[in-house]
């Protein structure tokens, strides 16, 4: 059996006696100190966790090409190793996902979700941006049947015209991670999702648009969506970490007291 690799995480204390657990878990190619500013701002909600996820900041690398579920194995095992029953979860883009996963296969073990500019839905394409998709994948199909000497360049042709900046920089096995993720499409597990789950988005977000908030909102039973003006993909950047954690101390008093 592989050891699973370490996480890394930054402990805030919470109010004296508090048993609540938020835990944060960041966007793709971020570390815990994306969130960490929002984090430090719910002091008076809970004890904060802010985590480097698998792969990134100071935590281990996964061995092998994991997929969203597999990182939230990995967080389960993460929370019995804290002594932590249930984790308000707090997740951006990637971290949506891994949370979205949590929510559906675990639910015991959470709380309530806050969803931020969370990834996991499949993007509304133009006609476009679907022909583009379909190229990119036959190029795929074509270079594995071409010897090597013609497959290589190829291959780097076709990174180099329709990779995104993500995977252009990822090494493996982040690279494999990546080309998993993004062909996830999570409507399935958000609709088995039951905890208290809050989705505040940027309006400019233009990464994980609105309408997938909206979405999400019709996928998760009882849901609460949020858009804040002005605000981007990530909207607890800057001066906008004071807003999203009013928005989520709102919720923490409210939907998931």
């Amino acid at each position: 059996m592989e050891a699973l690799p370490a996480i890394h995480a930054k402990m805030l204390p919470g109010p004296a006696g508090s048993k609540r657990a938020l835990v944060f878990l960041h966007g793709w190619g971020q570390t815990h100190a994306s969130m960490l500013p929002m984090a430090e701002l719910l002091g008076a909600v809970g004890t904060r966790h802010v985590l480097d996820l698998p792969g990134f900041g100071a935590s281990g690398a996964p061995p092998i090409a994991w997929d969203t579920f597999a990182y939230a194995k990995r967080l389960l095992a993460w929370l019995d190793e804290q002594g932590i029953e249930q984790a308000d979860l707090i997740g951006h883009s990637f971290g949506g996902r891994v949370s979205v996963q949590m929510g559906a296969h675990y639910p015991e073990r959470v709380r309530s979700i806050v969803l931020i500019g969370a990834a996991g839905l499949r993007p509304k394409r133009t006609l476009r941006q679907r022909a583009r998709v379909a190229f990119s994948r036959w190029l795929g199909k074509l270079a594995r049947m071409l010897p090597a000497s013609l497959r290589d360049p190829l291959l780097r042709w076709r990174e180099g015209r329709f990779g995104s900046p993500d995977f252009r920089t990822a090494q493996e096995p982040l690279r494999s991670i990546l080309s998993r993720v993004v062909a996830e499409d999570l409507r399935e597990e958000a609709r088995r999702v039951r905890a208290p789950t809050f989705l505040l988005w940027g309006k400019d977000d233009d990464q994980t648009p609105v309408d997938m908030a909206e979405r999400y909102k019709l996928l998760i039973a009882g849901s609460e969506l949020v858009v804040l003006e002005g605000q981007g993909h990530f909207p607890f950047a800057g001066g906008g970490a004071h807003q999203c954690a009013a928005q989520l101390k709102r919720f923490y008093t409210t939907a998931a007291s």
